[in-house]
């Protein structure tokens, strides 16, 4: 740990930082699209070391589209099962997770091992629910399937 932190410590951030002047678009609080010109502030900062730093309006809008799309996957899924089983449950029914299929390009169900990752873990049935309720493609590039 010691050699990681020294190693941040060395990096100069103040090189990865856009120049002084450029306009940039983010996303407010409210869900809004707005730009700003960089003035190297800790506003700007803020907003371009979280992630919330657009070189363009359209690439805002898709990041935006993105977050309220995963907010209505999420919400869906919590409402075909209001008390999901915890990953780690090795019951008697396995667990599901989306996977794409880069083979046929489509999102499937596939059940879950050790070894792979997913942000959901569900019924078999819930996440076909899902694929038929949500384009499938948006689902798999929202959860980072593909």
């Amino acid at each position: 740990i010691n050699s990681l932190t020294k190693e941040l410590r060395d990096l100069d951030i103040q090189n990865t930082y856009p120049k002084k002047g450029i306009i940039y678009w983010f996303i407010d609080s409210f869900g809004s699209v707005c730009a700003d010109e960089w003035e190297g502030l800790d506003g700007c900062k803020f907003r371009f070391d979280s992630g919330n730093y657009y070189e363009s309006p359209a690439k805002a809008k898709a990041a935006l589209y993105r977050e309220n799309l995963s907010i209505a996957i999420r919400k869906r899924f919590r409402e075909l099962e209001p008390d999901p089983r915890p990953w780690t449950d090795t019951g008697k029914h396995s667990l599901w997770i989306f996977a794409w299929n880069h083979n046929t390009n489509r999102l499937n169900t596939e059940p879950y091992a050790s070894n792979q990752y997913s942000k959901f873990y569900g019924e078999r049935e819930t996440l076909q629910i899902l694929i038929s309720e949500f384009d499938p493609k948006d689902i798999a590039i929202t959860l980072g399937v593909i």
